[in-house]
């Protein structure tokens, strides 16, 4: 996987996506507590964009704490689980413009790539549905990724 691609076609997707899309995209072929992935959340007037966080990581996979202070950087906020928020998160008003949609899907590269150390090399995919229509599937063909089925 081309990082620099994920990041310009999440964007695009991200900012086409209907209200009750949620979609995941992680890292495949990886048994449960080792996959990093991103998940989004689209409502009448927000996009919620969440990344997984050490606490449902096995130890090999973890950022350190430096990859930590990367994500925080990037611009997500640290989990609030009395806020509701067990896993990093972020959210932006929708619409939004174009390039917040931009800045979004690169602080998802900066966790996953940078903060992680995910490796673009790995297998990737993702999932998309609506649940407002009954779990039909949304297909996002310009991330170019497979879809899967989430462990």
């Amino acid at each position: 996987m081309d990082w620099a691609h994920l990041s310009a076609a999440l964007a695009e997707e991200l900012a086409d996506l209907p209200a009750g899309a949620l979609v995941v995209v992680y890292e495949a072929g990886k048994e449960t507590g080792r996959f990093r992935f991103a998940q989004f959340a689209q409502d009448e007037d927000r996009l919620s964009a969440e990344i997984v966080t050490n606490g449902f990581l096995v130890p090999e996979v973890r950022a350190t704490p430096d990859g930590e202070e990367l994500i925080r950087r990037a611009g997500w906020r640290a989990p609030e689980v009395r806020e509701g928020h067990d896993i990093w998160w972020y959210s932006l008003p929708w619409p939004s413009p174009p390039d917040r949609y931009r800045e979004l899907a690169e602080m998802v590269v900066t966790a996953l790539r940078d903060g992680y150390g995910a490796s673009g090399q790995s297998p990737w995919a993702y999932d998309a549905w609506n649940e407002r229509q009954g779990n039909s599937p949304l297909e996002l063909p310009r991330l170019r990724l497979p879809r899967g089925n989430r462990p």
